[in-house]
């Protein structure tokens, strides 16, 4: 007598007349490199002879081809599958106590989203003190998970700890005009799969270094030193080191001092210093010296770097009148050497 045998494709199991191997539920999504929940049966096997055996098969392209799992895990009639990093298809085979086959469960498809990808911010910038850096935008479009995504940014002062910046949620951010260096970052979040965090994009603040490019034309004995630069700040900046034109054979400490001049006092008073600086001899043309931290200084205001010898080390420094012409630029505009007929 031939047995009638119905046959269907991933949908519903494959039973013998009289016999089901029951169902199992549900189809799952699934995020990169996750576990999937446990595979159990929604719907018991009948027919045959009780107990069952239990064989869990997967497949890889949809239904195409199938394979056991071993273990005994895959023996059972529930099953966990392991961390997936692709997508699977999954049932299991039902035999009674006879070893009589009584079908094949339904197959259950279990979708792993791609790994979540925070995407790409356009690369770092460089500023001057006070710009408004380029917008930063996008060079790779976040990618991945269930594709609903939402964003928020961060800043950081030294590229290690970070603070939300409020409002601050769309694909691309804006920063206001600058100050200090800052790094920025954006996070990605999605509905499954949780949230991660992009590149990490530095824009850089130069701090305005004024200092004179006045170079001494005459050397002599003439009882007329330089003791400093005087110049008017065009925009907002800092001074991070000062500069001295030196004999051959200068040497010893020097004293440093940065003015402004103050209205409110009717002349210069000091902002910065005194700071001692000690050389030795052996350099004819320019040093510098990297003041202990940045001085602040504002446009619309004028402001001397002083730089005097200690008692007996009295070297000749040419005065303004002897310098080469002085070159402003768009930070500062100089006005003049200062000098004096006692050194």
């Amino acid at each position: 007598m031939r047995r009638l045998v119905f046959f269907a494709f991933l949908t519903i199991g494959i039973s013998v007349l009289g016999q089901n191997a029951g169902q199992i539920g549900h189809d799952q999504s699934i995020c990169y490199g996750s576990a999937p929940q446990s595979l159990i049966f929604t719907s018991q096997p009948s027919g045959g002879t009780v107990p069952y055996s239990y064989r869990w098969e997967r497949s890889n392209d949809a239904g195409g081809h199938w394979y056991a799992i071993s273990g005994t895990t895959a023996s059972r009639n529930e099953y966990s599958p392991p961390v997936l990093g692709r997508s699977a298809w999954f049932r299991c085979r039902v035999t009674d106590a006879n070893s009589l086959e009584i079908g094949v469960t339904n197959a259950v498809q279990i979708t792993v989203l791609p790994d979540l990808a925070p995407g790409i911010i356009a690369g770092p910038q460089t500023l001057i003190y006070g710009e408004i850096p380029a917008p930063l935008y996008e060079n790779e479009a976040a990618s991945g998970g269930d594709g609903n995504y939402s964003y928020r940014w961060q800043s950081s002062d030294d590229g290690l700890q970070w603070i939300d910046l409020a409002g601050a949620t769309d694909a691309e951010y804006a920063p206001q005009s600058m100050f200090g260096t800052k790094w920025f970052r954006r996070w990605v979040s999605d509905g499954s799969c949780g949230s991660v965090a992009g590149n990490s994009v530095m824009i850089g603040v130069n701090p305005i270094t004024l200092y004179t490019t006045e170079t001494p034309t005459v050397s002599g004995d003439e009882a007329v030193y330089n003791m400093g630069t005087e110049f008017a700040v065009l925009r907002e900046g800092f001074i991070t080191s000062v500069r001295l034109y030196t004999h051959v054979l200068e040497a010893g400490d020097h004293i440093v001092r940065i003015w402004m001049d103050d209205p409110d006092v009717g002349g210069y008073v000091t902002i910065a210093g005194p700071y001692t600086w000690n050389f030795t001899a052996g350099i004819e043309g320019w040093r510098e010296f990297q003041l202990p931290q940045a001085v602040a200084v504002h446009a619309g205001t004028n402001y001397i770097v002083s730089i005097t010898n200690g008692a007996g080390n009295n070297w000749y420094v040419q005065s303004a009148n002897y310098f080469n012409p002085v070159a402003s630029n768009i930070y500062i505009d100089y006005l003049r050497g200062l000098f004096t007929s006692d050194p």
